[in-house]
């Protein structure tokens, strides 16, 4: 699009509009919208999908075009856009410091937003609905990820964290993908 050194931020704005609850009285309706700095707007894995898998997206997916922002939390990746702005500085995004940042307090001067998706893991077998494990051999999985990079390793502790064992990492293990990873555990005793 020929940027100059000019170009900070990128506005993408999506056609979904409303008035948050939590908005200022008088307060007129606006669409969402997202000021994604420059090197991340144009870093080569942030695109335009209008498909996937190669079907055209479904409305609930974000139709006609989505904007996705690998890496970044869910709420950068613009559903249902309608607009990309090349902006100077960045843009006033409602949503930016009044439901997306971190901080002490909703009043606090000093919010950061939420953007690169921190190391996280789930435990999806045993299951919550798991109340008593038998003594004996069992799998214990889950899903590991994050914005930052590739997940290398998961471990698992089944003694409250004093001690560690490495899980088996399932492939694909792509950057932006959820990885799959699981532990053999031979309980010796049944309990919770």
């Amino acid at each position: 699009a020929g940027l100059t050194d000019k170009a900070l931020y990128i506005r993408a704005e999506g056609w979904d509009e409303g008035l948050p609850g939590t908005a200022a009285p008088g307060t007129e309706p606006f669409f969402y919208d997202k000021g994604i700095p420059r090197e991340k707007a144009l870093h080569p894995d942030t695109i335009l999908a209008w498909a996937q898998n190669g079907q055209l997206l479904e409305h609930l997916h974000g139709a006609p075009v989505r904007l996705l922002v690998p890496g970044w939390s869910g709420n950068w990746s613009i559903k249902w856009l309608r607009r990309l702005q090349v902006m100077d500085h960045m843009p006033d995004c409602w949503y930016h410091y009044n439901f997306y940042y971190y901080a002490d307090s909703a009043d606090s001067p000093d919010k950061e937003l939420i953007t690169t998706i921190g190391v996280k893991s789930i435990v999806t077998n045993p299951n919550d609905d798991t109340e008593i494990l038998p003594k004996g051999t069992h799998v214990v999985s889950g899903y590991a990820w994050s914005g930052a990079g590739a997940i290398t390793q998961v471990e698992v502790s089944v003694d409250g964290g004093e001690t560690w064992h490495a899980a088996r990492l399932e492939e694909p293990r792509d950057r932006w993908m959820w990885v799959r990873w699981s532990y053999l555990w031979d309980a010796n005793k049944s309990g919770q």
